[in-house]
């Protein structure tokens, strides 16, 4: 009976399991916040770090940081991708160093305004993307190529 009841408390943990990693990968925008929440501070006092004592940045475990300089200077998180070179979505946060949204690595590419926290872009061919200020200074966004 024991073995039984264990059994069942040991599937039951094993679905949870499954079903936690699951809604990760269906919902990126979830896995970045819950990074983002996690990782903030840390985050932070590197950005600060790296302009003000010019220290080279360091993303957290499972993230890469890139400074993309340009008229609105950014460090882009890239938290999670998908996908493979010809078809890959990017999604993360970026902290602009003007509190200016801008497109995937600063490219440059024109945003337009769809609400008063969020915007979208269009590249060439079926390059776009989405971005959403969480707070000021910090921006979540999706990118797809």
């Amino acid at each position: 009976m024991k073995k039984r009841i264990l059994s069942t408390i040991g599937a039951l943990v094993l679905l949870a399991g499954l079903f936690v990693l699951q809604e990760g990968l269906t919902n990126p925008e979830k896995s970045v916040m819950q990074f983002y929440e996690l990782y903030i501070d840390e985050m932070r006092s590197a950005v600060e770090r790296h302009f003000e004592k010019g220290e080279p940045l360091v993303a957290p475990d499972g993230a890469s940081v890139n400074d993309w300089p340009g008229e609105h200077t950014v460090v882009e998180y890239i938290v999670k991708t998908r996908g493979i070179v010809s078809s890959s979505q990017y999604y993360g946060v970026f902290y602009s160093c003007d509190n200016t949204p801008v497109s995937f690595q600063n490219a440059g590419v024109s945003l337009t305004k769809v609400s008063d926290t969020e915007w979208k872009w269009q590249g060439k061919g079926d390059n776009h993307g989405y971005v959403r200020q969480i707070e000021p200074y910090w921006f979540y966004y999706e990118a797809g190529f």
